[in-house]
């Protein structure tokens, strides 16, 4: 009986056993076959990280020192996005990059502002675990914000090959780089992203108008640089190099630009036919002398580090609206050294148009005439390309700047007064004013006064008149409009302003007044012109003079006054 119940249980178990791993079986097939499937879809990670760089952009004291300047020029002007910019990469900050195939030689693509006027970038893989060195740019002078480094030939990485790829809204797009800028950068791979449209960016004329791509992935700091990938399941790697983020925009949450491959493909074919550490000076001639050319692309850094921040700016104070609004637009979207090329390239173009330019090709001289000016404009090398450390323009000619002017550079004032009253028995007072103008035509200004004031009162109670005089203490802030009219280094400043002063009284000498306030209200409005004489760059000498109108309803109690008086000030402006 003990053996038969044995075998029962042996049976059982079995039987168990055998639907437990038959189970198993079906569940680690399923696996291998989902894991087959997902080998199909799978992005080679691994791989992507080999090709994904970082940079470091290497200044000179010099550069460093014109960054500081314009840094500070833009703060002072408003454009706080880009003086920020400036300062984070001068400090340590960094970019993304990608490393591509080209022939036997391997570069790294990334965005030309983040290495606006370095000498050279350091190059580091794994986000900072293996440092390359420091490489040469090659390439940084082109319409797009697009810059090209070259790795040493020792250089054994992987790189992503260079192909042009179709693609579509529905098109799978993804997004690879280094994100945390100012910090440790943090390794992203972004997938589920999709093509917005394909934008141009005109260069004077449809020719010469590049192709942008712009997607629906937010670019995080530090991403500037990265890959913008498509899903490619004929590649091992899983994906393929569909462009190079440059810029994400500023206007909108979510959307981002790219340079296309094919842009890139047109770029390093240049650099194959231009000799190492030049650009053509056939075409700088041509967007010259071009009416409505482009010439921004191909000032070299050095000649922009060349011409002082104060000249820049004084050249942006004298631009028509439209270019005046295109460089505030790049300063706005962080763009700092852009709009100052834009600045010089305007300025060449107006104080040199009916100059004529040498142009070299083939060997052989030839000379574009605009006028009977026998003064070259640039001497070129006699390969037909300049080399960017041989580039001699000539200084910016200086020009007298007279009329409305758009922006200025002075944006406050600290200045010492007086007020003369000629209504009442008011006295003379003393004032301290504090101006400022975060736009060209409002200002805010704040005047701390003291002074002396009389008047005669009746008291309601005993009918007895008597006189009041006391000092007083106050503040009168105002806002007002102005227009800046330049001339040379001269600044006048026309206003018209409207306050609320508010007085305190210090003490009082009455024979009997009852019914004295320690407060009183001055509103009022201003005219007058302020004079400002520029010193050095950042510092003015000011003066001004003008008349106010005042109605005092509560006189510190006594009769409401009104009247007009004069006021004079004198002070620095910054």
């Amino acid at each position: 009986m003990m053996a038969a119940i044995v075998m029962w249980v042996n049976l059982l178990r079995g039987v168990v056993l055998t639907v437990v791993l038959g189970l198993l079986g079906v569940v680690v097939a399923s696996a291998h076959a989902g894991g087959a499937e997902d080998g199909g879809d799978r992005i080679d990670t691994a791989f992507l990280q080999e090709c994904i760089v970082t940079l470091q952009p290497v200044y000179d004291g010099t550069c460093e020192q014109y960054i500081a300047e314009l840094r500070k020029e833009l703060g002072r002007r408003g454009f706080r996005t880009a003086s920020d910019l400036l300062e984070d990469y001068v400090e340590g900050g960094f970019l993304s990059g990608v490393v591509v195939l080209w022939g036997s030689q391997k570069y790294v693509l990334t965005s030309r502002h983040g290495l606006a006027l370095a000498q050279g970038a350091e190059v580091e893989l794994g986000g900072g675990e293996e440092r390359i060195g420091r490489c040469e740019i090659v390439y940084s002078q082109g319409p797009t914000d697009l810059a090209v480094v070259a790795l040493p030939d020792s250089y054994r990485g992987a790189g992503l090959p260079l192909d042009t790829m179709g693609v579509g809204k529905e098109s799978e797009l993804l997004v690879a780089g280094y994100a945390g800028f100012g910090g440790e950068p943090r390794w992203t791979l972004e997938r589920n992203h999709r093509m917005l449209r394909t934008k141009a960016q005109g260069e004077g004329g449809a020719k010469k108008e590049k192709r942008l791509i712009e997607h629906d992935a937010t670019l995080d700091p530090g991403m500037s640089g990265s890959a913008l990938l498509i899903r490619d399941l004929g590649r091992e790697s899983g994906v393929s190099l569909l462009g190079v983020n440059i810029w994400k925009a500023t206007l909108y949450e979510g959307r981002s630009v790219a340079v296309p491959v094919n842009e890139v493909i047109e770029v390093l074919r240049q650099l194959d036919d231009t000799p190492e550490g030049a650009f053509d000076g056939a075409q700088f001639a041509a967007a010259l002398n071009e009416e409505g050319g482009s010439v921004e692309s191909w000032l070299s850094d050095g000649y922009v580090v060349s011409v002082p921040v104060s000249r820049v700016f004084g050249e942006y104070d004298c631009l028509d609206r439209g270019v005046r609004k295109h460089v505030a637009h790049l300063f706005n979207a962080g763009e700092g050294v852009e709009g100052v090329r834009v600045v010089l390239a305007s300025a060449l173009r107006r104080g040199y148009a009916d100059a004529y330019t040498r142009v070299v090709t083939n060997g052989e001289l030839h000379e574009v005439v605009r006028s009977e000016e026998r003064e070259p404009l640039v001497v070129t090398h006699e390969r037909g390309a300049w080399q960017v450390e041989e580039l001699a323009l000539p200084p910016l000619p200086e020009q007298r700047h007279y009329g409305l002017a758009h922006s200025v550079e002075m944006r406050g004032t600290a200045r010492a007064g007086v007020k003369v009253p000629f209504y009442g028995k008011e006295g003379v007072g003393l004032a301290l004013q504090f101006s400022y103008m975060q736009w060209t035509y409002l200002f805010f200004r704040i005047d701390g006064v003291y002074g002396k004031y009389g008047f005669v009162a009746t008291d309601p109670m005993t009918d007895v008149t008597s006189e009041v005089r006391g000092h007083y203490v106050g503040l009168a802030p105002s806002l007002g409009v102005q227009l800046p009219v330049k001339l040379n280094a001269v600044l006048l400043l026309p206003y018209v302003r409207g306050f609320y002063g508010m007085h305190y009284s210090l003490q009082t000498k009455q024979e009997a007044f009852s019914y004295f306030r320690t407060y009183r209200a001055v509103p009022g409005v201003g005219v007058g012109m302020d004079v400002a004489y520029r010193l050095r760059d950042g510092l003015y000498v000011v003066g001004g003079v003008g008349g106010q109108y005042v109605v005092i309803s509560s006189n510190f109690g006594g009769r409401a006054a009104k009247g007009v008086g004069l006021e004079l000030s004198v002070g620095i402006g910054f």
